[in-house]
C-alpha cells in the first residue's frame, strides 16, 4: 500500500493512512508529508473522498 500512497502523493493527492504498527515504510512516507494514524478508528476518515485498502483488512474494520 505504501507504493500506491507515494504515487498518489506524487500526483498531487492529499493522502493519509492508518496501521496497527508504524513501520519503516510508514516513517519514510511521514517524512514526505503523509499523515498517519496508529490504529484503526472511524474518526480517522473524516472528509475523505476515497478509501484504498488491502485484502488483509477485514470487512468489520471501523474505517470501512
Amino acid at each position: 500500500m505504501s507504493g500506491i500512497a507515494e504515487l498518489m502523493l506524487d500526483l498531487g493527492y492529499n493522502i493519509q493512512g492508518s496501521d496497527i504498527n508504524l513501520n519503516e515504510n510508514i516513517q519514510r512516507l511521514k517524512k514526505k508529508g503523509i499523515k498517519f494514524f496508529k490504529g484503526h478508528n472511524k474518526k480517522n476518515i473524516k472528509n475523505i473522498t476515497a478509501v484504498v485498502f488491502s485484502s488483509a483488512i477485514k470487512k468489520n474494520n471501523p474505517e470501512l
